[in-house]
């Protein structure tokens, strides 16, 4: 099957480090790094490259966590933040708020996200959710991309296996 938009890899590595406390810290950062076959058509770059530092706290049954991204996708750029937070209540359910924010560099826009979201475990391996998540862009286009805000509300499961 021939794709029109597909994106061949020659070469790729990845390397990562993390760290725990014992009194609930814990500090992470990873680095990517990946070499397209052909050189993107519209951003002129042949690699892409990746990094993210975060840290997590947790305290109990409160769960903090922040991130920082920066993303070259062959050309197209991008800056992220993020923040979590979550409770959880003694009966299986968690209530959970999430925050993330991306600077699209190269087309000129941001992104603002908020999640809120309730997740109950029925077992060790099987958790059910409803969340409601909303997103809005500083502009609806820039640089030819058109971005749509948008919402959503979301009820689901997930297994862990």
């Amino acid at each position: 099957m021939n794709l029109k938009n597909e994106v061949e890899i020659d070469q790729a590595f990845a390397g990562g480090v993390a760290w725990a406390s014992d009194f609930g810290l814990g500090l992470s950062g990873t680095y990517t790094y990946s070499e397209r076959t052909k050189t993107d058509v519209k951003y002129g770059g042949d690699d892409d490259t990746s990094w993210t530092l975060n840290a997590t706290y947790d305290i109990e049954a409160l769960s903090l966590a922040a991130m920082y991204s920066d993303y070259d996708f062959s050309g197209d750029k991008q800056t992220g933040i993020g923040a979590m937070a979550r409770y959880d209540l003694p009966m299986g359910v968690g209530l959970y708020g999430i925050y993330d924010y991306v600077d699209y560099d190269t087309d000129n826009n941001k992104l603002d996200q908020y999640t809120v979201g309730a997740d109950y475990w029925l077992n060790d391996s099987v958790v059910s959710y409803a969340e409601y998540a909303d997103m809005s862009y500083d502009k609806q286009s820039s640089n030819g991309n058109t971005f749509q805000d948008d919402s959503a509300f979301t009820i689901g499961m997930r297994v862990y296996f």
